[in-house]
């Protein structure tokens, strides 16, 4: 493969925050940040819900998103560093709010 081949990633937009993205992109590499909702899932199929068979679909996906194919997922869009420190303060109260809830719990 050539040296100046285009690198293109994708990864779904979750609670660890966008600095993954930020980071690729950093380095030159193209990276699309997916709306986790918006992944095609076989409804039908009863299937493992494994992080090896979600790779792979996020891969071919990638692939048709790559070949020109409309509308095949959702993409995120990034938030500034400012505005993502701001919602990490709510995330993190809402998170101590429930360990205190199931301390109080197993107290009972």
């Amino acid at each position: 493969m050539a040296t100046q081949a285009p690198v293109v990633s994708c990864y779904e937009a979750g609670r660890d925050g966008f600095w993954i993205h930020r980071a690729l992109t950093q380095v030159g590499i193209t990276n699309r940040v997916v709306d986790s909702a918006s992944i095609e899932v076989n409804r039908r199929a009863r299937r493992a819900k494994t992080d090896r068979l979600d790779a792979l679909k996020l891969v071919q996906m990638l692939v048709r998103v790559c070949y020109g194919e409309p509308r095949v997922w959702r993409e995120v869009q990034v938030p500034t560093v400012a505005d993502e420190a701001a919602r990490q303060v709510s995330r993190e109260r809402t998170d101590v709010r429930h360990a205190q809830t199931r301390v109080i719990n197993q107290m009972r």
